[in-house]
């Protein structure tokens, strides 16, 4: 019984974050640091991002008074994308980047990609 629970937590599904957006369930899978969904083959999120080597956030920035998180800054203001909020079973909500053919990232791990990547200045 233990091996079967620890084949269970290592399995790929075990890493797969289910969020509840716009009343469907939608299942996101973790691509090189970022939590991901649409994204089959090819899809415009993953292409949105990797067109952007550097982003100047403060010249994005400049007519904003309210600055939010730098993931969600950059999909409104860089990437022209809207959001979303998607809500877990255990009611933990977070934020989505929603591209023009429905594909999504999650704004926390949109964050932390272009911070590590150093892609924000």
């Amino acid at each position: 019984m233990k091996t079967l629970i620890i084949c269970l937590l290592l399995s790929p599904l075990a890493h797969a974050e289910t969020f509840k957006i716009a009343g469907e369930l939608a299942s996101f899978e973790n691509r090189d640091g970022l939590l991901i969904k649409g994204c089959e083959k090819n899809c415009l999120a993953l292409k949105t991002v990797g067109e952007f080597k550097k982003i100047d956030l403060k010249k994005a920035r400049a007519q904003e008074t309210f600055h939010g998180s730098v993931g969600s800054d950059v999909c409104r203001l860089v990437y022209k994308a809207e959001s979303v909020i998607g809500v877990t079973e255990s009611k933990d909500q977070r934020a989505f980047c929603v591209f023009k053919d429905s594909s999504l990232i999650e704004i926390n791990s949109l964050s932390q990609y272009l911070t590590d990547k150093k892609i924000v200045r």
